[in-house]
């Protein structure tokens, strides 16, 4: 009796796996020319499964609401890292709490030091 659920289970997640992979595959083939139009359109499933988070800044992921300092080219600054929305989202460096935005950030720094929470 144990065996038939495990196997059942088994069978489970791997009609799962593969409806997901195809769909992705599906989607993304729908998907080649992004558009607000078509990203529009998505559902939030559709677009979790295309977004595309190439210019997210390593060093930056997870730190998305913390007040940060950095230092490039040799200079120190702080901010605080913010994420933009859509369909290939960047990494802000948004000046202070009452900001509606920011300036995109880089990809790389010399060195990050996480200094405090602020969202």
């Amino acid at each position: 009796m144990w065996n038939r659920g495990y196997f059942d289970i088994i069978y489970f997640l791997y009609f799962i796996v593969g409806e997901i992979s195809r769909n992705k595959s599906k989607i993304n083939s729908r998907h080649k020319k992004m558009d607000q139009e078509t990203w529009d359109k998505m559902s939030q499933s559709e677009k979790d499964l295309v977004r595309d988070n190439s210019d997210l800044s390593p060093q930056l992921l997870g730190l998305e609401g913390w007040r940060v300092e950095v230092v490039s080219n040799g200079e120190k600054h702080r901010f605080i890292v913010g994420k933009s929305t859509g369909y290939k989202p960047c990494h802000l460096e948004v000046h202070n709490r009452r900001s509606m935005g920011g300036i995109p950030a880089m990809k790389t720094y010399e060195s990050v030091t996480k200094l405090r929470k602020v969202y």
